[in-house]
């Protein structure tokens, strides 16, 4: 069982931190990303974010050069090899949806848990919105992991989830991209496993670390067994208790842990435009 107590932010700058919600997310005032993060500053998101899973920063209007900068701060951006990186700067994709585009990016999952080594945090920006809708709902895995029953908590301390990059195959195949151009992507990363009870690398804390985009087995099972196990650990992300539902505006941003959360972006605003950019770091 994790020990951490979320309910406790001690004030060490001149951060205000509010909490979101009863398990997880936290709402920070006093940083302007206009400028690099301090280092004091850059070690105290880092401390939260590790004890809130998600930070919310709202009115942030700033261009791509700072965002990048931001994150620079914090830690190292990482590129993403599977969308088309902006030509300014190369650390950052756009998440970009309209009515020739629908959305659909709706499922529960942890970014980059196909990578052996994920990278610990994301950072979004919003700067197009629809009229409503397009929130983000997040969810504490750790809180997952401890509200397993003892059975089903026994077989994820003792297996390995499987990962791999499928989802992308998918979405590189409904572009019509050559079967020859896939394969070799999937050379380039194929599967990789990890703990279904994945320590954080910060706290230590146990996290259940299985999503429906990219886990696709469980190490020494059969694969009709290990998609019964993986159907139910998929559905503790669906619980309300362990949730937080985040409603954007342009210029908020969203910086999430990948180890102990996962999220859902809502694709309910068909056809109107969503327009978000993204980076992930590795602190």
């Amino acid at each position: 069982m994790n020990t951490s107590n979320p309910t406790v932010t001690p004030k060490t700058s001149a951060l205000e931190v509010e909490r979101f919600s009863p398990n997880i997310g936290a709402i920070v005032k006093g940083v302007d990303m206009c400028q690099p993060a301090s280092a004091p500053v850059a070690e105290e998101l880092r401390r939260l974010l590790v004890e809130h899973k998600v930070l919310f920063l709202r009115d942030q209007h700033i261009d791509r050069a700072q965002f990048v900068a931001f994150g620079h701060s914090l830690g190292t951006p990482q590129r993403f090899p599977f969308v088309p990186a902006t030509k300014d700067q190369p650390e950052v994709i756009r998440v970009h949806f309209h009515d020739q585009r629908p959305p659909r990016l709706n499922a529960w999952h942890a970014d980059d848990s196909w990578r052996p080594a994920p990278a610990l945090a994301t950072m979004l920006i919003a700067k197009k919105l629809p009229s409503c809708g397009g929130d983000t709902l997040f969810a504490n895995m750790e809180k997952a992991y401890d509200g397993l029953n003892n059975g089903l908590r026994n077989i994820v301390d003792a297996h390995n989830g499987i990962h791999c990059i499928r989802y992308f195959s998918h979405i590189m195949r409904k572009r019509q991209l050559p079967e020859s151009s896939i394969t070799e992507t999937e050379k380039r990363f194929p599967p990789t496993m990890h703990p279904l009870a994945k320590p954080h690398p910060v706290s230590g804390n146990k996290a259940l670390f299985a999503n429906k985009a990219f886990t696709t087995g469980i190490e020494g099972m059969s694969e009709s067994e290990s998609q019964l196990v993986l159907e139910e650990l998929f559905r503790q992300a669906w619980i309300p208790e362990y949730q937080c539902r985040f409603q954007w505006e342009v210029g908020s941003v969203a910086i999430w842990d990948n180890y102990s959360s996962q999220h859902y972006p809502v694709a309910d605003y068909f056809p109107e435009e969503r327009l978000m950019e993204r980076m992930s770091i590795i602190l």
